[in-house]
């Protein structure tokens, strides 16, 4: 049975779509739980065929911790009332970190045969253009493929956010999901050799851009990075890659500038819209963090957000303590993000190890975009197509170094 579940990637790469028929046909669940909950059958299908046939998991590593972290979780619901309310099948159904280890287990059991790899590659080659080309439209007409209508939210060039074909996914899907396949196609086309990767790299910057979100600019500037410090030529390496860089820079600054952006007035209007990083939301948050931390430091409040807390936050222009690590840290406590960062911690040091073994950084660095946007988002769940599929596909290059490393021995 098993073997079939590798078809589910090609369903990962039309989550876009999905969606759109999702909130058009206005169904009350999103398609992140409709992702958790086949997540989690299909783990449960695996655990019963391994169990029958005898055969050895792959459980990969920081799996424990996010497992004794979703049972922390559950336990804290138990005591702040959620649990009640919802009831115990709800609660256990909506852990997304005990699904988030299912996924993580159903990942790093299924096989992608090169064949299923390149049409994975090419179809989000192809959604890298028409998000970039989505974005540019949503210039002219903000509410296209919004079904949130954001034309009406008003806004100028410089501050409407813009979430091209992610918009109706997820609020965080644009980071979440766009970079990281971003970075996975821009190795996959490094390895080949491809001349196409300028163009690449260009859409990606375009729809970074044009996102208007701070985070998302900076997450694209860690995929970027990535060609420099991972794919240098042993000959005239670092005049290359600065060469590349410089090209996609010049080309990103002038097709924007096409566009309708003026960027003394992008810098003042949205990159430094505070005036000074003092008067910022997430310089702000740590004066709350200072206060709220030190009264329950070791198992937090138990809740995101309480009254208090949001109160305070209000007070500083936010609606929580807007920087993701400090405000974990606040809800529960140190013994929870021991748990939590811990497992974080793992799972990058899994990808770079694996990175280190095969030559493929693309899931490294786009987990690198997840690490980061927790320093200025509050959202830890990973239940986004992009993260699932860097996951995949470290799986599969490491089934292919495995491969040739046995043709070699032969």
């Amino acid at each position: 049975m098993s073997r079939y579940y590798k078809y589910i990637y090609y369903l990962m790469v039309f989550i876009p779509v999905i969606a759109m028929l999702i909130e058009q046909g206005e169904s009350s669940r999103s398609i992140g739980w409709y992702m958790r909950i086949m997540y989690t059958f299909m783990a449960l299908l695996m655990f019963m065929e391994a169990a029958i046939t005898r055969k050895k998991l792959c459980i990969p590593k920081g799996t424990g911790l996010l497992l004794l972290y979703a049972i922390y979780i559950f336990l804290w619901g138990m005591v702040n009332g959620s649990l009640d309310r919802r009831g115990l099948i709800l609660s256990v159904v909506n852990n997304a970190h005990l699904q988030t280890v299912f996924m993580l287990i159903v990942s790093y059991n299924v096989l992608i045969s090169d064949k299923q790899h390149h049409r994975l590659v090419r179809i989000m080659v192809f959604t890298v253009y028409v998000a970039a080309l989505v974005s540019i439209y949503q210039i002219f007409e903000p509410s296209f493929l919004d079904f949130t209508s954001a034309r009406e939210i008003g806004g100028s060039i410089y501050t409407l956010r813009r979430g091209s074909i992610f918009s109706n996914v997820a609020p965080l899907e644009l980071g979440l999901s766009f970079l990281p396949i971003l970075a996975l196609v821009t190795v996959d086309l490094l390895l080949k050799k491809s001349n196409s990767v300028i163009q690449i790299l260009l859409m990606g910057g375009i729809v970074a851009i044009l996102s208007n979100t701070r985070w998302v600019m900076v997450g694209y500037l860690i995929v970027l990075s990535m060609v420099g410090f991972q794919y240098r030529s042993r000959i005239l390496g670092r005049v290359k890659t600065i060469s590349l860089t410089m090209v996609v820079v010049i080309l990103l600054g002038y097709v924007i500038g096409l566009l309708g952006y003026d960027f003394t007035q992008f810098w003042n209007e949205r990159l430094l819209a505070e005036g000074s990083l003092d008067r910022t939301t997430r310089y702000l948050a740590f004066e709350n963090f200072l206060i709220f931390f030190p009264r329950t430091p070791w198992f937090g409040t138990g809740v995101h957000l309480t009254d208090e807390i949001w109160a305070a936050s209000r007070a500083v222009g936010s609606s929580q303590i807007h920087v993701g690590y400090l405000s974990h840290l606040v809800s529960y406590g140190l013994f929870g993000s021991v748990l939590f960062f811990g497992f974080l911690f793992r799972v990058s040091q899994m990808l770079y190890k694996n990175a280190k073994k095969t030559g493929y950084w693309g899931s490294f660095y786009g987990f690198l975009v997840f690490i980061w946007g927790n320093a200025t988002f509050v959202h830890f769940g990973m239940f986004y197509y992009g993260m699932i599929l860097l996951f995949a596909f470290d799986k599969y290059y490491l089934d292919k170094h495995k491969r040739l490393k046995s043709v070699h021995v032969l």
